[in-house]
């Protein structure tokens, strides 16, 4: 279940608030995490004892703001999980919202597993006092469960997305050589998005990537604050490679 973008005019009264999280999403599949895509991430068996049989839906996070560490160890075969802890946010089974997450209250969990928690807005008001206090703390914005809504398996209107930043994923298409402290290694990535609108990514690398940056033909998830009156993103700031999905 994929969320679209919170459409302002809606009012929230009604609808379940949690924190949007900086991690990599995963399903829990009664045996194995997979990605979006389906892929298996390699998480080591103690990560997987103690799971249930029902398939759940989260994320597995290492903090705010280190998202490009929980992209780095979920990719490895061999790296350390312990930071990791998955938070679960649904379950893929049938029913509205609230017996879903009564379902998830019930599990018993091993102590790396926790239920993202799921507040019952009020208001207009208090949507955005939430919003400001996840912002405060370094998180990355609210999603929104519409009331009594379904588990779809798509992108659904009962899933909602609220955030001052949009990630999207993009095409490495070129690399621009860097200048000053820079120099000799990348600058910056030129990058596409789907519609072909084309933008440089400058910030945002390690010394390691800017060395060894993605290849052309990568695809990319990069940060934007907004888009341009002709398309083009914003102070864009690479984020991760995204090919292991």
């Amino acid at each position: 279940m994929l969320a679209k973008n919170w459409d302002k005019t809606t009012r929230p009264d009604g609808w379940w608030m949690s924190e949007k999280l900086d991690g990599v999403r995963a399903i829990w599949d009664g045996e194995n995490f997979r990605s979006r895509g389906g892929n298996i991430f390699h998480a080591p068996a103690w990560f997987k004892a103690g799971m249930p049989a029902l398939p759940l839906d989260g994320e597995m996070f290492v903090g705010r703001g280190k998202f490009n560490d929980a992209v780095s160890i979920v990719r490895s075969m061999t790296a350390d999980w312990t930071p990791v802890r998955y938070l679960v946010f649904d379950v893929q089974a049938d029913g509205p919202t609230e017996d879903r997450q009564r379902m998830l209250l019930d599990l018993q969990l091993p102590g790396h597993v926790s239920i993202v928690e799921q507040v019952l807005c009020q208001s207009g008001d208090a949507l955005i006092e939430f919003e400001r206090a996840i912002l405060n703390d370094k998180g990355e914005g609210v999603m929104l469960r519409a009331p009594r809504s379904p588990y779809e398996f798509k992108r659904s209107g009962h899933l909602r997305k609220l955030k001052r930043f949009i990630d999207d994923e993009a095409t490495v298409i070129g690399h621009q050589d860097g200048e000053g402290k820079h120099l000799n290694r990348l600058g910056a990535l030129v990058c596409q998005l789907k519609d072909g609108t084309t933008f440089r990514a400058g910030s945002g690398f390690t010394d390691a990537e800017r060395e060894t940056p993605p290849p052309i033909g990568a695809i990319v998830t990069v940060r934007y604050f907004e888009l341009t009156p002709d398309g083009v993103p914003r102070f864009p700031t690479f984020l991760a490679v995204r090919n292991y999905e």
